[in-house]
């Protein structure tokens, strides 16, 4: 019995030190992953297999512009190549207008990738020639507020966000991006709505209007009926 209990207490002892060498090997390694920015491609980058190019079709005139003596802090555009035209015209417009530091982009999630209701990830968006960064501060400190962890397979294959990084790319070569991919269809419900426009609040003060922008990518119309897609 003496025998056995030193022996335990010499494989406990072990054990114990082999496990604290786990913990703390495999705390390193989940740090530095969650330290480094995930590179996403988009349809612009060399190494995509995505189409390369904007889809060469006749778009309708424009029904209006951005005025030139308003200040936009917020909008809306779509996120499907095929609209490229409008959506070039869209960020160049915005860029006439005012410079922004950091976009906040709200965009669906798509493909039911997403394991939290809104999924966040620090991102390198490969835009070819140049590239758009995750502001990873700011990104950090609204997945803190919304309660959620870094969702990163979502964002390899989320069109809400790479269609448009290139033209963030192209007119805001220094912006920075805050994305987040709302999870779930229409409705949703007004507590989920409310919790993510006070994460968003802090950012579009008087002071923060004038150096961020507020962006909702948004689908065309996936559920409605033929006159609706239409028109």
């Amino acid at each position: 019995m003496r025998y056995m209990g030193r022996y335990s207490k010499s494989i406990s002892c072990v054990g114990l030190f082999a496990l604290f060498l786990f913990y703390f090997i495999s705390c390193t390694k989940g740090e530095s992953a969650k330290n480094a920015p995930i590179k996403v491609l988009t349809w612009a980058s060399s190494e995509s297999s995505l189409s390369k190019k904007e889809p060469q079709v006749t778009m309708p005139p424009l029904l209006e512009t951005l005025e030139k003596d308003s200040f936009a802090w917020a909008g809306t555009v779509s996120h499907h190549l095929l609209s490229g035209i409008i959506i070039d015209e869209w960020f160049k417009s915005l860029s006439q207008n005012r410079s922004v530091e950091t976009f906040f982009i709200i965009s669906p999630s798509h493909y039911g990738l997403s394991t939290m209701e809104y999924s966040l990830a620090d991102c390198v968006w490969d835009c070819g020639s140049v590239s758009v960064s995750t502001n990873s501060r700011v990104e950090r400190d609204l997945a803190s507020f919304l309660g959620v962890g870094y969702d990163e397979q979502v964002f390899y294959h989320e069109h809400g966000l790479y269609t448009l990084m290139p033209y963030i790319a192209k007119y805001f070569p220094k912006a920075k991006v805050c994305a987040i991919a709302v999870n779930g269809e229409p409705p949703l419900s007004q507590p989920y709505a409310k919790k993510l426009q006070e994460a968003l609040a802090p950012y579009f003060g008087n002071k923060g209007i004038k150096k961020n922008f507020l962006l909702i990518s948004k689908d065309f119309s996936h559920h409605g009926d033929v006159e609706k897609k239409l028109y």
